[in-house]
């Protein structure tokens, strides 16, 4: 993820084999990880061409209904394995 200088997100990326956009949001305790599968080539570009990502987001969120919540920067389904 690319880090960026804004007061609602730490950074963001894409990976455009999957098309999921990745969002780490600031929050009182640290950053929060979210994915959003399913994103276009073209609505990143418009998220990465904006001058605020943040009030690009808060404009646009709603067209990202579906997304997952990152834990410690693994997905929820990778955890310990048993020995």
């Amino acid at each position: 993820m690319k880090p960026i200088d804004s007061n609602v997100l730490a950074a963001y990326g894409y990976d455009a084999a999957t098309q999921t956009m990745a969002l780490q949001f600031k929050s009182s305790g640290g950053t929060k990880d979210y994915e959003y599968p399913h994103t276009s080539p073209e609505a990143f570009a418009a998220l990465d061409g904006a001058e605020s990502k943040g009030s690009w987001w808060y404009k646009h969120k709603a067209d990202f209904p579906l997304f997952r919540v990152m834990v410690d920067d693994a997905p929820p389904d990778e955890g310990p394995t048993a020995d």
